[in-house]
């Protein structure tokens, strides 16, 4: 997802205010728990779509906001984003803040796809393998995908590195279907 100029600037100035606190990891493991809140489609529909007032959208927010517990930084920071209107951006703003906070970290999140599940001794050396490459932090996401055969599929950003038995089988296909076939005699 593209950040937003909006969702760019709410979620630098929270990072601006956080760094100096050393409360980083605090805001922005609280704010992805309230992002998950957010999956329930009654909150999501209260919060974040338009069909609610603003003193609905606040009524809901203050109901909601001690029962999370979260960082005072955090709760303060959506209080403002509902004051300023912007809660309709908020899970931009939110995923902005995320990316912002791990490279802020040196961390990075990497999403393997797999034929199988991984064993924990090779998620472990890829991730070893990963942060060796990297030079960073790797919070590693897998899923499982069986329509890929074999290997797996790596995503950093917007990269992604497929090493899957069904893409070598396609290059090999391509190749194959491209090659010049030799004169007869």
């Amino acid at each position: 997802m593209a950040d937003s100029t909006v969702a760019r600037r709410y979620a630098s100035a929270l990072l601006d205010l956080v760094l100096p606190t050393g409360e980083l990891d605090a805001v922005a493991r609280d704010l992805a728990r309230f992002g998950s809140a957010l999956a329930d489609p009654a909150l999501r529909r209260a919060l974040v779509t338009p069909l609610f007032a603003g003193e609905e959208r606040s009524a809901v927010l203050a109901a909601l906001l001690p029962r999370l517990k979260l960082h005072l930084l955090a709760t303060n920071f959506l209080r403002l984003l509902d004051e300023k209107r912007r809660f309709g951006e908020v899970e931009s703003i939110l995923d902005t803040f995320a990316r912002m906070a791990d490279d802020a970290s040196g961390r990075v999140r990497v999403e393997v796809s797999t034929a199988e599940p991984m064993s924990p001794h090779i998620e472990a050396e890829l991730r070893a393998t990963l942060e060796r490459g990297l030079g960073r932090k790797v919070l590693l996401s897998a899923t499982v995908e069986p329509a890929l055969i074999g290997g797996m599929i790596a995503r950093v950003g917007s990269k992604v590195y497929d090493s899957t038995l069904r893409t070598r089988l396609e290059n090999l296909k391509l190749t194959l279907l491209n090659a010049q076939t030799p004169a007869q005699a």
